[in-house]
């Protein structure tokens, strides 16, 4: 049996979720990896961040399995400060919201396998509560990440409500994506940038698309590069 001391709930309630789902079984040894959930021929594999992580297992396991990444972002995340007892301190909306386009950073890794048939990501787009830990003095991390030490710790990540279910199964799941914000018009790197659904990963994005032979560049103007799909709508 796997050690799960460092599951979050999230994880926990998202992999108790697909098991429940697809009737099967949790925390099932394939070819030496831990898989989440397995029933028959398909695996499930919840993962809250660093989808690239799981490039090594995916590899070995593709060719036997289906494979389905289980992906919940925060549409919406409540923060909740609590003391080193646990007692509620405080609770706050964050500003921060993640979005589909999101995918662009976590797939470099997965690239490989984006137009494999036993691939797919489910991407959820949630409400999440995510608990700090409020400490008299400043902390390390326990995989001591931290430059400096802080008077505080996230304990835990939890879900609150599932708002809405996207599935990439081939790469015209993520053409789609880039066509929605392009309007199938020609664009730059500056132009996504300046565009707030997806400016954190506008070179990702066209990355992705010319790694994909999706896109051409059209024209420049002085260091600007412009795109347009090879094949139009």
């Amino acid at each position: 049996m796997i050690n799960t001391y460092n599951e979050s709930t999230l994880h926990e309630k998202l992999k108790n979720k697909y098991a429940e789902l697809s009737n099967g079984k949790t925390e099932v040894e394939l070819n030496g990896f831990f898989c989440d959930v397995v029933s028959g021929k398909e695996i499930y594999e919840i993962q809250t961040a660093n989808l690239s992580s799981l490039a090594s297992k995916i590899s070995r396991l593709i060719s036997d399995y289906s494979v389905t990444v289980v992906f919940p972002i925060a549409e919406r995340t409540t923060i909740q400060w609590q003391t080193e007892a646990f007692e509620l301190i405080s609770e706050r909306k964050s500003p921060k919201k993640e979005n589909e386009y999101r995918l662009f950073k976590e797939i470099t890794k997965l690239f490989p396998f984006i137009d494999n048939p036993n691939f797919k990501i489910i991407l959820l787009k949630a409400e999440i509560i995510e608990t700090r830990i409020k400490t008299d003095k400043p902390v390390q991390l326990k995989n001591n990440s931290r430059r400096w030490k802080k008077n505080w710790y996230k304990k835990d990540k939890d879900l609150l409500k599932i708002n809405s279910e996207l599935v990439f199964d081939s790469r015209n799941s993520y053409i789609n994506l880039v066509r929605a914000i392009t309007d199938n018009q020609d664009f730059s790197l500056k132009q996504l940038q300046q565009n707030k659904a997806c400016r954190k990963y506008a070179g990702l994005i066209i990355w992705t698309m010319k790694k994909l032979g999706e896109i051409e560049e059209t024209a420049r103007k002085g260091n600007e590069k412009f795109y347009r799909f090879v094949k139009q709508p």
